[in-house]
């Protein structure tokens, strides 16, 4: 009888043991797996920052381009097109402004004004242009040619 007791703990204890060792390989085996997330995240992360700066610096060089074409600088057949195509969109932009803003007063026009809005109804169109702060989409007419250099220093293009 004591002797088959030895063995069942004698077998416990094996069986234990390999417990354990089955429970610390799984948690290697997870621990690997995080750390390994961990430096896929980390990486993509920094590709993201490299893939952000790129586009920043991009879209610099096309505003730089696109101040030299304005000036007419700009010799390249393949940048004057890509140029005048960014123009075009400038010039449908500023149009979807316009009819945005006739929207706006057609729909202050057809409202009868109450009590409370005599003073709005009583505004011009000019007024709540000025007022609302709207603007031609053309750089050129509302600042002067001015580039950043990354650091918040704001560099001419005048030459």
């Amino acid at each position: 009888m004591k002797e088959r007791l030895i063995r069942l703990s004698h077998w416990l204890w094996q069986w234990f043991l390999a417990a354990l060792r089955g429970v610390w390989a799984l948690l290697g085996m997870f621990y690997a797996w995080l750390s390994r997330q961990s430096r896929l995240l980390s990486t993509r992360a920094a590709m993201r920052a490299k893939e952000r700066e790129r586009r920043q610096r991009l879209e610099a060089i096309g505003g730089m381009v696109f101040i030299l074409f304005k000036r007419s600088l700009v010799r390249n057949h393949d940048l004057l097109v890509e140029c005048e195509k960014v123009r075009d969109i400038d010039l449908e932009l500023d149009a979807l402004l316009g009819q945005a803003d006739r929207i706006r007063t057609e729909r202050r026009a057809a409202a009868a004004p109450s009590a409370d809005t005599s003073r709005l109804a009583a505004q011009t169109v000019e007024t709540d242009a000025a007022a609302d702060g709207v603007t031609a989409l053309d750089p050129l007419a509302t600042q002067p040619d001015r580039l950043t250099d990354g650091t918040g220093s704001d560099t001419s293009l005048i030459a």
